[in-house]
């Protein structure tokens, strides 16, 4: 029987955020933020393990949390790379021995802690019937084409666009097969490039399922961090009354 495992990328360093440790190890209501997106995972029936791709220096402690949170289904790090790009691959590689073709990899960053159950089981589902499947959300704003930093004259209609939010979802083999093409290609290497990146250029369809809203937060800005913070104190408000 296949497995489901969620690779979390982890190897931020927060030069965006200011802070003077990476962001996905701030605490928010005493508990780091990876904590609660592990969590997530580790309460999904449809998960059976977990990797967590970060530094060298933190994966000591990413086992920690693990051991200090319940994280039973964490079963592996792998080293983080100079790109988020580098980071997946890096992930995936490491997992060669461990997964066969037919299992089913999930990624997802561990600074988007709000990810639903029924996110998890939907994408898994979805990915069962068409090979990959990414959490989408829809344009919600009017979008223009942008030509430089200061102006620009091209419409782009958000009706045409959608966003590719995260957890990609893929079977092994095949995300495997990608990224060790790319190596030999020297292709999808710029930092603009991602997954979806390979996938078109290797001829590949993206397959849709629907995001929940909450999933929109990823905690890039102190402004994320103080919603999160606030939506936790809610939560726990609401529980106790």
């Amino acid at each position: 029987m296949s497995q489901n495992v969620a690779v979390i990328l982890a190897g931020g360093v927060g030069k965006r955020f200011g802070s003077d440790i990476p962001k996905q190890y701030i605490e928010v209501r005493g508990k780091p933020i990876i904590a609660h997106t592990l969590e997530k995972f580790e309460a999904s029936p449809d998960i059976d393990a977990i990797e967590v791709v970060c530094a060298p220096n933190w994966m000591s402690y990413v086992h920690s949390l693990g051991e200090k949170y319940g994280i039973t289904k964490l079963k592996w790090t792998a080293e983080s790379g100079a790109t988020c790009q580098d980071s997946i691959r890096s992930g995936i590689f490491a997992l060669r021995s461990k997964l066969d073709d037919d299992d089913i990899v999930l990624l997802h960053m561990s600074i988007s802690p709000m990810i639903s159950a029924s996110n998890i089981a939907e994408g898994i589902k979805t990915c069962r019937m068409y090979g990959n499947a990414f959490a989408v959300q829809p344009c919600l704003f009017c979008m223009c084409r942008k030509v430089n930093n200061l102006w620009s004259d091209q419409n782009a209609y958000k009706e045409d666009f959608l966003q590719l939010n995260m957890p990609w979802i893929m079977k092994y083999g095949t995300i495997h097969k990608l990224y060790s093409e790319a190596i030999v290609n020297n292709a999808g290497t710029d930092l603009k490039d991602y997954l979806p990146s390979l996938m078109y250029l290797s001829g590949m369809k993206t397959y849709f399922y629907p995001d929940n809203d909450e999933n929109r937060l990823k905690i890039t800005t102190r402004a994320d961090l103080d919603f999160f913070e606030a939506y936790l104190y809610m939560k726990a408000k609401d529980v106790k009354e």
